[in-house]
């Protein structure tokens, strides 16, 4: 097993289906040793959820989504810069879906891992592991710790999925409920 780089990545892209598609920038998107992945919906967490042993037994929490209608300068950004709208979140938690769709090929899995900005500014990406021949648009949670809260960007860059190319595939890929799921 080992990780997959920035040249590999790229040859991945032009595959079919890509490994990430959608993509606003490869060039900047792309990193050393994985692809950056952006926030394209946040919901706020507002009820317990259920976990058992098995899907059947798993509900997930309803959230309610949190609209990104504010301007670059009611983000603090100065005027005439650009940057698209902007959301506020509180301290709390969250679950976002991903922008970009991932597909994994059945001899390819990847973890990820919340960018470092974020983490400086007191807020965790918590994420799982992404399966080998899974494919779907991903979902993360989000908590901020920061007391005072963060302003983040429709398709701000949260986390990078780092890929790692296996040495046998597996006999049988992903086939759990989130397969395929946009």
């Amino acid at each position: 097993m080992r990780t997959l780089v920035r040249e590999e990545l790229f040859a991945y892209l032009k595959q079919d289906p890509p490994l990430v598609e959608g993509l606003l920038d490869p060039e900047i998107q792309v990193q050393p040793h994985g692809i950056d992945l952006s926030v394209a919906e946040i919901r706020r967490i507002l009820a317990p959820g259920r976990i058992g042993f098995d899907s059947d037994h798993t509900l997930l929490p309803p959230g309610e989504p949190v609209p990104f209608t504010l301007s670059p300068e009611e983000a603090g950004i100065p005027s005439g810069s650009g940057g698209g709208r902007w959301a506020f979140l509180a301290p709390g938690a969250y679950r976002i879906r991903l922008a970009e769709w991932v597909h994994l090929p059945t001899d390819v899995y990847a973890l990820a891992r919340p960018r470092s900005s974020l983490l400086r500014m007191g807020v965790h990406v918590g994420t799982a592991l992404w399966d080998a021949g899974y494919s779907g648009r991903g979902e993360a949670l989000i908590v901020v710790h920061n007391p005072e809260g963060i302003y983040m960007a429709h398709r701000a860059r949260v986390l990078q999925l780092v890929f790692f190319l296996l040495d046998e595939p597996p006999q049988v890929g992903y086939r759990g409920r989130y397969q395929g799921v946009g």
